[in-house]
């Protein structure tokens, strides 16, 4: 029998070759493969073997003088043009996996490819019958219709081209040596189209243009040892980010143990100080300046059980640290003295400035530095402390370092290049509870003149302000003022609510001072329920973390330990939903929790009223 070929098939006969060698290679592979996109590789090469054998067999039908019926020829006719377009779809699964791009868009793309697959199927079966797109005469000639370009080329080109799309999306996260490779490969793809095009179906060039990008692709980025090295690299970048997070994850921890030891450490200090004070030079006390002495062993006590239940519990903190994020110290951005003041610093000419994010901490910093006699001038953020800064001279710049704009060293370093700045001269303190070793070489190195760990002592402070402020602006005088420590058990407060001892002694046992925080702490409670509920509705779980990160520190100020203990909650909540907004868990989590902060933070603010202080 002679068969008169229409189409040169020796490209195809030769790709079918190479390709079968390929196949063996990947059956033979012991290198599992890892990735979604080895396998879709492999189901690609699978795709491009089949069609390669298919077109050969379609070419052999096809010839005049093979003894087939014409409706076998249009039918295995058919099914090559479709294993054709099935090979250009798997090149876009290909690309597709590699992308790794996981959104709407993507999701878009994958549907219309399957109703592009079902009308390519759909008008060759209609083919078969309306013969619009190719047939066989009744000479059994091979004739194309007005649809031919849509069956053989277009649909293909349209996957090379959105799979294009989607390398252009991605291609940081694929890396260069894999763009690189796929772009090769998908240049092949679409020249063999092309020349295929242009020989009128008299040379075969699409399947083996397609089988020499599988090649590259092989050889560039699919080899079992190329994917070994790629798996090895893989595993020493997570061991790495796993070491760099335990590391970080130890600062935090030993930030939280330094801030949670040294507070109950200040008070012990400076009420043993105070009682020092009360009895030099005396051998017998009034009524009334035992009364003293004992509120202040009481307050001793108090900070001594705080102190052992802290390293009692220090090996849970331990334990918990892999799992999440530790909580940053209480109150950021605020200064503030632990008892134990034995002299009071007066400053009636110096101006401060206070940067922080939190306003009852900017209130709170206010209301101590203006004890001095100071005034003091308060912003909300990095950007508000620049402009601040060409308006006014300031003798002093207490500056926060963890602040949501930019953090204190981002607004030094750009003081230095800020034109019309007043404050070139001007001190900058850093006021931070990040008391982990390097931070205050860090801060000093970025040019702040001193560094002011929280909590803070007056000692510390009366250093800061005497190295910092000329002799001329500061007075120094002893200080009669009665200071308490009032426990809870001193105050008809609600007990499950408040602790005043707590809310006393971060206002520095002045009852004036707490009564006002209490007062803003009050008046705030709308406007922060609002802005927490509309940025939960919106899903922004950044500005819902820092607004619950805000609720957590002022509520602690004020001695609502119960209300900040349920906003660090959710505030670690919010934390774990801005790396995965669709965790199920944690949006339970929050949306069961919520409505117990809304209530727990309206009774608080109710309760405010029947304290007696």
């Amino acid at each position: 029998m002679h068969l008169n070929l229409l189409t040169n098939i020796q490209y195809e006969q030769m790709a079918a070759l190479f390709d079968l060698i390929l196949c063996a290679f990947l059956v033979f592979d012991e290198t599992e493969a890892k990735e979604d996109s080895s396998r879709w590789f492999t189901s690609y090469l699978y795709f491009v073997t089949i069609a390669n054998g298919v077109e050969i067999l379609a070419v052999i039908f096809s010839s005049q003088g093979f003894p087939v019926s014409p409706a076998i020829k249009m039918a295995i006719t058919s099914i090559s043009f479709f294993m054709n377009n099935l090979v250009f779809w798997q090149f876009f699964n290909y690309i597709e996996a590699s992308a790794k791009e996981r959104s709407t868009f993507v999701n878009r793309i994958i549907g219309v490819n399957r109703i592009l697959l079902a009308a390519e199927v759909f008008l060759l079966l209609t083919n078969l019958f309306l013969h619009n797109a190719f047939y066989f005469s009744n000479q059994l000639e091979y004739n194309r219709g007005p649809y031919f370009a849509a069956v053989a080329f277009l649909l293909p080109m349209y996957f090379i081209v959105v799979a294009l799309v989607l390398v252009k999306r991605n291609n940081q996260r694929m890396g260069r040596r894999k763009v690189a490779s796929i772009l090769v490969a998908s240049v092949l793809n679409m020249v063999g189209l092309i020349l295929q095009i242009f020989f009128h179906g008299t040379l075969l060039m699409a399947l083996p243009f397609a089988s020499l990008g599988i090649f590259v692709l092989y050889f560039a980025v699919e080899s079992p040892d190329y994917r070994q090295l790629e798996s090895t690299l893989h595993e020493l970048s997570e061991a790495k980010q796993t070491a760099e997070e335990a590391s970080k994850s130890k600062d935090v921890f030993m930030s939280q143990i330094s801030h949670e030891v040294r507070t109950p450490m200040n008070s012990i200090m400076g009420l043993t100080d105070m009682i020092l004070q009360e009895m030099q030079g005396k051998d017998q006390l009034t009524p009334a300046e035992f009364s003293k002495v004992y509120q202040y062993l009481h307050g001793i006590s108090n900070s001594g059980h705080q102190l052992i239940y802290i390293v009692d519990n220090i090996q849970n903190y331990i334990t918990t640290i892999p799992a999440e994020e530790t909580e940053e110290a209480p109150v950021e951005g605020t200064v503030y003295r632990m008892g134990g003041e034995q002299m009071e610093l007066q400053t009636p000419e110096a101006h401060f400035l206070v940067v922080d994010d939190n306003e009852m901490n900017l209130f709170v910093a206010k209301k101590l530095l203006s004890k001095t006699g100071a005034r003091v001038t308060t912003c909300t953020g990095g950007l508000e402390c620049l402009r601040a800064l060409t308006k006014e001279k300031f003798d002093l710049v207490f500056l926060d370092y963890m602040m949501p704009d930019m953090d204190g060293i981002d607004v030094m370093e750009r003081t230095r290049k800020m034109v019309g700045n007043l404050n070139e001269n001007t001190p900058f303190v850093m006021v931070t509870a990040n008391t982990v070793a390097g931070m205050e070489a860090r801060a000093l190195e970025a040019g702040f003149a001193d560094f002011i760990s929280k909590p803070i002592s007056w000692d510390r402070l009366y250093m800061v302000l005497s190295a910092h402020l000329p002799n001329s602006q500061m007075e120094v005088q002893k200080e009669d003022g009665d200071y308490q420590i009032q426990s809870a058990s001193d105050t008809a407060a609600p007990m499950e609510l408040f602790d005043t001892a707590t809310g006393m002694e971060y206002c520095l046992n002045d009852k004036d001072f707490y009564r006002e925080t209490l007062e803003v702490f009050g008046q705030e409670h709308d406007a922060k329920a609002a802005e927490i509920a509309t940025y939960y509705e919106a899903a922004d779980w950044k500005l819902f973390t820092v607004r619950v990160h805000g609720l957590k520190s002022t509520a602690r100020t004020v001695g609502a330990l119960k209300l900040s203990e349920l906003a660090k909650e959710l505030e670690m909540a919010g934390k774990k939903l801005q790396e995965n907004s669709h965790d199920e868990e944690t949006l339970t989590f929050v949306r069961e929790k919520l409505p117990e902060l809304y209530d727990l933070y309206q009774r608080t603010v109710a309760a405010i009223a029947q304290l007696k202080l």
